[in-house]
C-alpha cells in the first residue's frame, strides 16, 4: 500500500519547509546547568566548519562500532548519506560555540506511512547524561507532529545497548519493518519507531495556508 493523498500532500509540505519554519516549531531548551543552543540547518546551510564538526563527532562515536557491524564503515558512503540534499540537521552548541551534539533527519515515505526518519543522533561523550539527547528527540517529535508525520523511525545497532535502552525508554518500539517481524533475528540492528498523534484539523489547515 502507498500513503494516502493527504499523507503525500503533508510530505510535500514538509519537504518544502524552510529551516526558519522548522526553527519556530521545534522546542529549544537549556539542559541542566548547561547553556546549549540549538539551530536548524539544511545541508547547504551548514557551512564548512559545522560539516567538519558534525562528521568528526559521528566518526568518534560510531566508526569502530560500524566497522564491526554488517553496515561497515566507508567515509565516502557515510558522507553521501549524512550530507544528502534532503538531510536536515538540529545542531547543538555550548557556550563556547563548540558543537556538542546533532541530529540528522529526513522526511520520507515508508510503506503506507509518511515519517520523520532520524538517521543520526550523536552527543559528545563528555556531554552525555545531561539531557541533550532527550532534548533532540523532543524536538524531532515536535517537528514530526507539526508536519503531520505518522511516526518517527530510526535504525540502531543491537550492540549499542545504551542507545537501544535510551530510545526504548523514550517510547520507541520495534517497527513493523524490523527483520525480526519476519522471523529474521540474525540481523545486528533494530528498526524502531514511535507513533505520533494524528494532526488536528486546525493544524492541517495551518499547513495548507502556509
Amino acid at each position: 500500500m502507498n500513503p494516502s493523498k493527504e499523507q503525500v500532500k503533508l510530505l510535500k509540505i514538509a519537504l518544502k519547509a524552510t529551516s526558519s519554519e522548522l526553527q519556530e516549531i521545534r522546542v529549544s531548551r537549556s539542559t541542566q546547568a548547561l547553556s546549549v543552543t540549538y539551530a536548524m540547518r539544511k545541508t547547504n546551510e551548514l557551512g564548512a566548519d559545522n560539516k567538519v564538526a558534525v562528521f568528526g563527532l559521528l566518526t568518534n562515536n560510531m566508526r569502530e562500532m560500524l566497522q564491526e557491524s554488517s553496515m561497515g564503515w566507508s567515509v565516502s558512503k557515510k558522507k553521501r548519506e549524512v550530507f544528502h540534499t534532503r538531510s536536515r540537521f538540529i545542531i547543538a552548541h555550548d557556550a563556547q560555540s563548540s558543537l556538542v551534539a546533532f541530529s540528522m533527519f529526513r522526511f520520507e515515505k515508508e510503506d503506507q506511512c509518511v515519517v520523520l526518519y532520524c538517521y543520526e543522533l550523536q552527543v559528545e561523550e563528555a556531554m552525555r547524561g545531561l539531557g541533550i539527547g532527550r532534548s533532540l528527540l523532543t524536538q524531532l517529535e515536535s517537528i514530526g507532529l507539526a508536519y503531520g508525520m505518522d511516526k518517527i523511525m530510526l535504525t540502531v545497532l543491537k550492540a549499542n545497548q545504551k542507545s537501544v535502552k535510551f530510545y526504548k525508554s523514550a517510547g520507541f518500539r520495534l517497527d513493523s519493518s524490523d527483520p525480526s517481524r519476519f522471523g529474521d533475528c540474525r540481523q545486528d540492528y533494530e528498526i524502531l519507531c514511535k507513533w505520533l498523534p494524528r494532526p488536528t484539523a486546525s493544524s492541517l489547515t495551518r499547513l495548507e495556508v502556509a
